[in-house]
């Protein structure tokens, strides 16, 4: 999971404050820095479920029906001081751990406090690079939703004595692929599994925390086809 944690750097003129920084921090230990941190955060779903039920005749009543998850809106803009350093890296990067689906913690104040999931990624380009066209400027906006796991037991059907016990289903073990220069997880998960947007399973599969940072020689699990 993930925590947005704001800390100001020291200005180099003390007359001039700079603009806080924030963190955002996932559930793998993985951090990105926020050039600019949040200032304004919509936040909705406190409220809770609520349902009209209609009576024949009469004015329909209102029942609660619980809970709701908190959700919550934010949007910065992403640059850096030099304006025409490309932030090419930061954008992939954030874009890469959404689509993993990794929890994030994001520490601004006491409403903004917990684990939250990223359900929405949205980055608008605003700027780009002389000459290579890379991304300078971009504005992101994030929605996140409260994490509620809550693990469900499910009971267990006992059979009757005329069922037959089942046989287990042999497991094919998992193929196994050794990394090799310029190898990528989506380059892999493309020539292996078809789709490049399967690198998540090949991540998962191998507790792969930062999905670029391959060994060459590094021998992965490769999910069935």
């Amino acid at each position: 999971m993930g925590s947005l944690v704001i800390y100001t750097s020291r200005p180099a003129v003390a007359a001039v404050p700079a603009h806080p920084h924030g963190i955002l921090r996932w559930s793998n230990g993985s951090t990105l820095v926020i050039p600019y941190a949040p200032v304004e955060v919509d936040h909705t779903g406190s409220g809770g479920d609520w349902r009209a039920l209609s009576r024949p005749g009469r004015k329909p009543i209102t029942r609660r029906g619980g809970l709701g998850l908190r959700v919550m809106g934010w949007s910065v803009l992403w640059a850096h001081t030099n304006h025409q350093q490309s932030i090419e890296k930061d954008l992939t990067r954030l874009r890469t751990f959404v689509e993993v689906g990794y929890p994030v913690t994001l520490s601004l104040g006491g409403l903004e406090r917990g684990w939250w999931n990223i359900t929405d990624l949205s980055i608008n380009i605003m700027a780009r690079q002389q000459g290579t066209n890379a991304a300078t400027r971009a504005t992101v906006a994030l929605t996140m939703t409260e994490v509620n796991d809550v693990r469900v037991k499910i009971a267990r059907r006992t059979p009757t004595p005329r069922t037959p016990p089942r046989t287990p289903t042999p497991r094919t073990p998992p193929r196994t692929y050794v990394v090799r220069g310029g190898d990528t997880l989506s380059g892999i998960a493309s020539r292996l599994l078809g789709r490049a947007s399967r690198f998540t399973e090949i991540a998962r599969l191998n507790r792969i925390s930062n999905p670029y940072r391959l060994r060459v020689g590094q021998r992965l699990k490769i999910p069935a086809r």
